[in-house]
C-alpha cells in the first residue's frame, strides 16, 4: 500500500511540475497581428504577468490599450477577454514554444490571431 501512495505522489508531482513549466512559458510580452478586421489588420502587443494565484495582462495596439480579464492558461491554451468600444472581445489561442496561434471573437465574428514572444 505504501508503494502505491508513493507512486501516486510522484505522478502528481511530475504532472504538476510539467504543467507549471507550460504555464510559465506564457508569461512575458507578445507581439501580435490580428488579420481581417473591419479596421484592417491590427498589430500590437500584449503582456501576461503571473501574480501569486492568477494571471493579469494588458493588450496594446494603435486602437488603444485594454485590461485583459479572466485570463486562463491551461494545457498551453490561452483564453481571456477584454472590452473594446462596448463589445466583449474573446481571445483564444494555443502556445507552441515562442508562438501563439488563435483568434479573437467579437460579436460572433472570428479574426485570426498570431503572436510571437519577445526575448
Amino acid at each position: 500500500m505504501q508503494k502505491f501512495w508513493t507512486l501516486g505522489l510522484i505522478a502528481i508531482l511530475a504532472f504538476g511540475c510539467a504543467t507549471t513549466k507550460n504555464l510559465e512559458s506564457a508569461v512575458g510580452t507578445w507581439d501580435f497581428v490580428l488579420k481581417g478586421t473591419p479596421n484592417g489588420d491590427i498589430t500590437g502587443y500584449f503582456t501576461i504577468v503571473k501574480d501569486i494565484d492568477k494571471y493579469t495582462g494588458v493588450i496594446y495596439s494603435n486602437e488603444g490599450s485594454n485590461q485583459l480579464n479572466n485570463i486562463t492558461i491551461e494545457n498551453e491554451m490561452l483564453e481571456c477577454n477584454f472590452n473594446y468600444q462596448g463589445y466583449k472581445v474573446v481571445m483564444q489561442g494555443t502556445f507552441e514554444g515562442q508562438s501563439l496561434d488563435g483568434k479573437m471573437t467579437v460579436d460572433y465574428n472570428d479574426f485570426p490571431l498570431t503572436a510571437t514572444k519577445r526575448d
